[in-house]
């Protein structure tokens, strides 16, 4: 199966973000943020490996963070919109946070384009090309801290 992500809307996500910046001066940071994402046993940092894939770093370009785009805003948007409608904002964050973290694991396991190459899977003996152990998946976390900015 072939994954192809047209985007909309490309300030949709931001868009979406912003609106929780400016309820309580807090943020969610969602994927692999720092102070909160883990290592591979040999310490390699889990970061590191989601950045050279989603950026084409040294292996093929695998941009799974964009490919949950369009799942988290739909997941989160809603959310948002009842927290705004109630006194207490707090619980937004932490349900944001969750649809977002679901998202980005889903697109992990969903990618399959580049696909690996014959002795990558052979190796593997698995073709989906983000998962060999599962460890960045089981990685993928979310903070909800005081705003950045």
């Amino acid at each position: 199966m072939i994954v192809r992500v047209k985007q909309k809307n490309s300030n949709a996500l931001s868009t979406v973000y912003e609106k929780m910046k400016g309820v309580t001066g807090k943020e969610v940071a969602v994927g692999f943020p720092a102070g909160k994402a883990n290592a591979y046993p040999d310490g390699t940092p889990v970061a590191g490996v989601a950045a050279a894939h989603v950026y084409g770093i040294g292996v093929p370009k695998r941009d799974f963070m964009r490919l949950a785009q369009d799942e988290i805003n739909e997941k989160t948007a809603p959310i948002i919109a009842k927290a705004l409608q109630l006194e207490k904002k707090e619980p937004m964050y932490e349900a944001a946070g969750q649809a977002a973290q679901a998202a980005i694991q889903n697109a992990i396991v969903a990618l399959d384009d580049p696909p690996n190459a014959p002795a990558t899977i052979a190796r593997k003996k698995s073709a989906n090309p983000l998962i060999d152990t599962g460890h960045m998946k089981g990685a993928v976390t979310y903070v909800v801290r005081d705003r950045s900015r």
